[in-house]
């Protein structure tokens, strides 16, 4: 598949994050593994876990050195566009994280189109999620809505699946 044909990859199961569920994460102990590496930690789950930005940097920094963990899910953590930067660095510098779950947080198109843009030279992720907030489930789950958004990814060679809602104006704005 040329990286500039239409997706043809679909997600096999999208299920929404239960904005109910209580997640009895350590954060802190958590932190320290990704900081020391920590082979047995192989996939973070922080969903539903208030995190100010600097525990959001504090996390995105711990994981650019990281080589253990293949997946991150930030759902619904209070994330804003001002850990935007963290995110990028993290996807420019780790060779390992093949998935990364940032759904139903705050961040606007402007978020999504940095985050694209540092997934230019990442190899190993194939899977990002950026949902907001559905309103059925049918909404859950889309592909990439346009082939000039789809071509923004071009350089990223890894990803195969994406999940995302923003209507048109988010992506307009956003300049994609």
């Amino acid at each position: 598949m040329s990286r500039s044909d239409p997706v043809l990859c679909s997600v096999k199961s999208a299920e929404p994050v239960d904005m109910e569920d209580v997640n009895e994460i350590d954060v802190e102990e958590t932190l320290e593994k990704l900081k020391n590496n920590d082979s047995s930690l192989s996939h973070c789950i922080f969903n539903n876990v208030p995190l100010d930005t600097e525990t959001v940097d504090s996390i995105t920094s711990a994981l650019m050195r990281n080589t253990s963990v293949k997946r991150v899910d930030m759902c619904n953590c209070g994330i804003i566009d001002d850990s935007v930067e963290g995110f990028v660095t993290l996807l420019k510098s780790n060779s390992t994280l093949e998935a990364l779950s940032i759904e139903t947080n705050k961040i606007t198109g402007k978020f999504l189109k940095k985050i694209v843009i540092g997934m230019e030279t990442n190899e190993t992720l194939k899977e990002l999620r950026n949902c907001k907030p559905v309103r059925s489930q049918r909404e859950l789950v889309t592909r990439w809505p346009s082939p000039r958004l789809w071509s923004t990814t071009n350089p990223s060679s890894s990803l195969v699946s994406t999940g995302r809602t923003a209507d048109p104006v988010t992506l307009r704005t956003a300049g994609l």
